[in-house]
């Protein structure tokens, strides 16, 4: 998303006031004025009408009458004055009357014209959101065109602040919809080439047999190889299917309070003999207190499985395989690796991908390439993290670390 330079905010209530103000200021200055007018106004019919009614009177006379009409407001009761007052009044009357209309007309215009003002000034703001919400589409998300927007008003810049949130959320939503079709596409392809290839083979075994051009020896070893074939292909069928599953929104965790350290302990005594009669070692370093969390006993079985049975499958025996656990703060920390041939460097960022194996070409491969995705989405489901770690003292080659944290 492309940023703009931020300059200082202005609120929108302080410019309203200011503009209120300059109004209020206009119209104060022009009553004003109005009233030097209207003095002026009053100075120059007063001497025209006073000489008009007394002609013989002198220019001190009238200056005298005119500080006493605009200034002391005395008045002159004798007769001959009736008129001159009665003349004066009626222009007066007639300037007030249209001063006054002026001055209502031209307050209308000032309100009219900061109205104005002030509408466009909220306009121009608003268009910017509306031009930004105009240019948003499916493309200018996928493409990267998003421009950030911002106001120099402080309270229209909260506004667009949102709607900048909302483009960020918007535009990572799109990242990994895109990521996650790239992975179903990739993981289809995928399923469809483990399938296919030892289908292929059993129905090349099964076609030999059929037409009856082999011997009975060869015979038997097809149909073993037929065997275990489909117990590979269903092993990959069931495998995907729990993957699926953990995949639903609507999975549900059956989590339960129970002593993590025991429970560790007590599968490895299960598994003690077959990893000794396949000739690997098994070491084990745990506590002897208890370590009490809240977690799945079956699926987090399952994470151990995968992680155990990685090691004896991808190493040769003799290999030693370990097993740790221990507390850090309020986090738990399993470690489960072994000293065998390691993980290549360029598998170890996608390692926990769907499909990820240890050959490339995928085939003649051990295993399905899902258990690790498995383990990462329960291990997640459980507040914790997966990942490779070095053994700080140098002796395990693959190192997995657990760390499941307390809410």
């Amino acid at each position: 998303m492309k940023k703009r330079n931020k300059k200082p905010k202005s609120s929108l209530v302080i410019y309203i006031l200011g503009n209120l103000l300059a109004m209020l200021v206009i119209i104060l200055f022009s009553i004003d004025m109005i009233n030097i007018t209207y003095d002026h106004f009053a100075k120059k019919q007063i001497k025209s009408v006073y000489f008009e009614v007394f002609p013989d009177a002198t220019k001190e006379e009238e200056k005298a009458f005119e500080e006493d009409y605009l200034v002391t407001g005395i008045m002159h009761y004798e007769p001959a004055y009736s008129e001159l007052y009665r003349k004066l009044n009626m222009k007066m009357a007639l300037f007030s009357s249209y001063a006054t209309l002026s001055l209502y007309i031209f307050v209308i215009i000032i309100i009219i014209l900061f109205g104005i003002k002030i509408i466009i000034r909220l306009s121009k703001e608003l268009k910017k959101l509306d031009q930004a919400l105009e240019h948003f589409s499916q493309s200018a998300l996928v493409n990267n065109e998003l421009s950030e927007i911002n106001s120099k008003i402080k309270e229209f810049n909260n506004i667009c602040g949102s709607y900048n949130r909302l483009m960020e959320k918007l535009k990572t939503s799109e990242e990994e919809r895109k990521q996650l079709e790239d992975e179903q596409r990739q993981m289809i392809a995928d399923i469809s080439h483990d399938i296919k290839t030892p289908i292929t083979v059993m129905q090349g075994y099964a076609k030999a047999i059929s037409d009856d051009i082999v011997d009975d020896d060869t015979k038997r070893k097809y149909l073993d190889s037929i065997c275990r074939k489909s117990e590979t292909v269903a092993e990959l069928v069931n495998t995907l299917h729990e993957y699926s599953k953990l995949e639903h929104p609507h999975f549900d965790f059956n989590m339960e309070e129970g002593d993590l350290c025991e429970y560790l302990r007590s599968y490895l005594a299960m598994k003690y003999q077959d990893l000794e009669l396949a000739g690997f070692e098994l070491e084990a370093e745990l506590p002897d207190e208890e370590i009490m969390f809240s977690f799945d006993h079956k699926q987090l079985s399952r994470v151990f499985e995968n992680l155990i049975t990685n090691s004896y499958r991808h190493n040769p025996p003799g290999t030693a395989i370990y097993a740790a656990m221990k507390e850090s703060g309020s986090d738990i920390i399993i470690n489960i690796g072994d000293n065998g041939r390691g993980i290549p460097e360029e598998l170890r960022k996608t390692i926990f991908e769907p499909f990820v194996v240890g050959n490339k070409s995928r085939t003649g491969t051990k295993g399905s390439g899902l258990g690790l995705a498995i383990s990462r989405k329960i291990v997640e489901a459980h507040n914790g993290t997966i990942s490779l770690a070095d053994d700080p003292e140098g002796r395990m080659k693959t190192m997995y670390e657990i760390v499941l944290h307390r809410a």
